[in-house]
């Protein structure tokens, strides 16, 4: 599911519980725009992470939205994207929560 890589990375670790989640909604996932495309990249490139192909990571950060509706919990997303990336705990965390600020705000109060 998730196709990014990254070519550059940042070294901090930190426990998939800072993504936190409990219980998650029903609703879909809100359709992108390139304004939030644009938002998405720009807060992941503040964490010190770049992608090869920004297309398939706005993409991915999509599918987190996606994962969330059909049940997933964020720190299983997250865990699914450190298993599936080079992306660190931490990276990933980042990529969940922006992820979910941006595409998805309904499901923000699932983040710790």
């Amino acid at each position: 599911m998730f196709t990014i890589r990254i070519s550059t990375v940042a070294a901090v670790a930190v426990a998939l519980a800072a993504a936190g989640a409990v219980v998650v909604g029903a609703a879909p996932a809100a359709s992108a725009d390139a304004n939030q495309d644009a938002a998405f990249l720009a807060q992941m490139y503040q964490q010190g992470v770049t992608f090869s192909s920004p297309n398939d990571a706005v993409t991915d950060a999509q599918a987190v939205c996606l994962s969330i509706a059909n049940g997933e919990t964020p720190v299983a997303v997250a865990r699914e994207v450190i298993g599936e990336t080079d992306l660190t705990v931490k990276q990933a965390a980042y990529f969940v929560g922006d992820a979910v600020n941006i595409y998805c705000d309904e499901y923000s109060y699932l983040l710790g």
